[in-house]
């Protein structure tokens, strides 16, 4: 008898910034029948496994990276390295701790890893001013816990990232910083890059936005899209079982679950992924996972257009009810391009290289 192994997950639903830059599609551009970012500009070897950790939204961030326009610009950089993902999920956690404010470098650094200080004093985006302890900081690193998506572009806008090879992948320490993961960091610098938001609401901030052509769009254009989506235990199950075969999804590596409207909280987990293609023909969207080369289709996986939808898959009621089954899409854009619509946040954290 086969049992279902421990795999992490980690996303966190996050809450509302208007200083997002907002992702809107070039005029004119062709949107074509199907596109898979496998076949072009791809310099991943191997899909990510996160194991038991809560990481999910650093394995796509760090992925993102290695897909289209990114991965061209990642090429023309001679990048001798890739990101280590503990790096930005530690960072992650950091602002977990600040309430998503990331403290400046020097100052964040002679907290942690000196005696010159013990507390920061934070501002966050509304002038509320708080402290903030290494004790809590601290404690919130070494927890096995989720993060926003967003987070996780801030913190690779303020500290960069070191290589995986500098700081390795480890479950069992992970809130460890190498000595020289700070100074390489320091030294690197990734391809430029801008985060965008794919609204999932409309403009008049009730109705429900329909992302659909939005990340066809976002896709036709050669970037991929980090989101996260709710799961259910009880009814939209995903994940591997003792003997490697997955669980939660068909013969055809599509996910079959459907979070059903009134679950539990207790019973509903979030997951941050990567969609790198889709097909209009069948409508599905190809997803890279983090769970290792054995999941799915070597670690990818089919999500039915109706997770998307704006009448079933985002949609939540008033009452809350029933759970937006996938929100905070994101397309990663390199170079910094004139498209979209600017928020009030047009700042170095959305510019690597500003």
């Amino acid at each position: 008898m086969s049992t279902q192994i421990p795999l992490g997950k980690g996303w966190e639903k996050q809450p509302a910034d208007d200083r997002d830059l907002i992702y809107s599609p070039p005029a004119g551009l062709h949107i074509k029948p199907s596109v898979d970012l496998r076949d072009t500009h791809h310099i991943q070897r191997e899909p990510y496994h996160q194991g038991h950790l809560g990481s999910c939204t650093a394995n796509a961030i760090a992925s993102a990276f290695q897909y289209g326009k990114l991965a061209e610009a990642w090429g023309a950089r001679a990048a001798p390295y890739l990101p280590s993902r503990l790096f930005i999920w530690y960072h992650e956690h950091v602002l977990n701790a600040t309430g998503s404010v990331a403290p400046p470098e020097d100052e964040l650094a002679e907290l942690l890893y000196t005696n010159k200080r013990t507390t920061l004093a934070i501002t966050d985006k509304d002038g509320n001013q708080k402290s903030v302890t290494r004790d809590a900081i601290l404690k919130e690193v070494k927890s096995n816990t989720g993060a926003f998506i967003r987070d996780g572009f801030k913190t690779v806008i303020k500290y960069g990232f070191c290589s995986e090879t500098t700081w390795p992948y480890n479950e069992e320490d992970f809130w460890t910083v190498p000595k020289e993961a700070l100074q390489e960091a320091k030294t690197f610098a990734a391809p430029e890059f801008t985060y965008w938001r794919i609204p999932d609401y409309q403009t008049d901030g009730v109705h429900k936005a329909d992302v659909i052509p939005q990340m066809e769009a976002a896709l036709s254009e050669g970037y991929a899209i980090v989101f996260g989506f709710s799961g259910s235990y009880l009814s939209a199950n995903l994940g591997l079982n003792d003997k490697g075969v997955s669980i939660g999804l068909d013969d055809k590596n599509v996910f079959k679950g459907w979070i059903k409207d009134g679950e539990r909280r207790k019973d509903i987990w979030g997951h941050a992924v990567l969609c790198v293609g889709y097909d209009r023909k069948n409508k599905q969207f190809l997803i890279l996972n983090s769970w290792g080369p054995k999941f799915g289709d070597k670690g990818y996986f089919y999500m039915p257009y109706r997770w998307f939808d704006a009448k079933e898959g985002i949609f939540t009621t008033s009452q809350g009810d029933n759970w937006a089954r996938t929100n905070d899409l994101w397309v990663l854009k390199s170079p910094r391009q004139a498209a979209g619509t600017a928020g009030s946040d047009v700042t170095r954290e959305t510019s690597l290289n500003e």
